[in-house]
């Protein structure tokens, strides 16, 4: 493969969640939360970050603010049944509680929340709250990779470590819908997702299975460009 195949590889791998590396470890969320397009990592202290999580630094709370994030569905017209996605995506910064004190962390990631199936009222808009939101209950679960640096706090120059992990977990959210009475439909516009223990972690021979799928995608999409230009 040339440098710009493997670089356009390097982002459909993102984009599907699977790390560059078959064998990257994968860590189960079961203190955290999605608030906007921060991803908040021992919430509440209840359960620290793995300890050989993000570089093995001794990592006990991380909160990583992302650059992009979507909503599927965007928009819904009323008695519509529906399973809504959340991404976030892209670089990320944010910080790490180290135990002796803080550091920084950044690189790049993409975390796909996925809901349980939700229905919007029969007739429009439906019980909203004192907010003008309809606030919707549903479980969730999400699978996503995260890589990058933890550095001392504010200095750019020491990493204290690096690391690329796959994450998973499942817990319970609130999705939040506005009415648009110019168009009769609900626009999406956040998402509070709540994690809590019970996400089992998948087996290395899935995580390879899925590397290896996601790989041969690659070669496809190279080949198919390769033969255009030969055409």
């Amino acid at each position: 493969m040339t440098a710009r195949a493997l670089a356009a590889c390097a982002v459909v791998l993102t984009l599907l969640g699977v790390p560059c590396a078959a064998q990257a470890e994968t860590f189960v969320v079961e203190d955290g939360v999605l608030h906007g397009n921060t991803f908040h990592w021992n919430w509440t202290g209840a359960v620290p970050v793995p300890r050989s999580a993000l570089g093995g630094v001794g990592v006990t709370g991380a909160e990583m603010s992302f650059s992009l994030a979507e909503f599927d569905p965007a928009v819904l017209a009323a008695d519509t049944r529906f399973v809504m996605t959340r991404v976030v995506h892209g670089a990320y910064s944010g910080f790490v509680n180290l135990g002796g004190g803080d550091g920084d962390v950044a690189g790049e990631g993409s975390l796909r929340f996925t809901t349980g199936p939700l229905e919007t009222p029969a007739s429009f808009p439906g019980a909203v709250d004192e907010l003008g939101l309809l606030a919707l209950s549903t479980p969730f679960s999400m699978t996503g990779f995260v890589s990058g640096t933890v550095r001392a706090s504010g200095d750019t120059n020491d990493i204290l470590g690096s690391f690329a992990n796959r994450l998973t977990g499942v817990g319970t959210a609130t999705v939040y819908l506005q009415p648009d009475t110019t168009i009769g439909q609900f626009t999406t516009i956040g998402i509070d997702a709540h994690f809590q223990p019970g996400a089992p972690v998948p087996e290395p021979s899935t995580l390879v299975l899925s590397g290896l799928a996601a790989l041969g995608l690659c070669r496809s999409l190279v080949g198919k460009r390769v033969r255009r230009l030969r055409a």
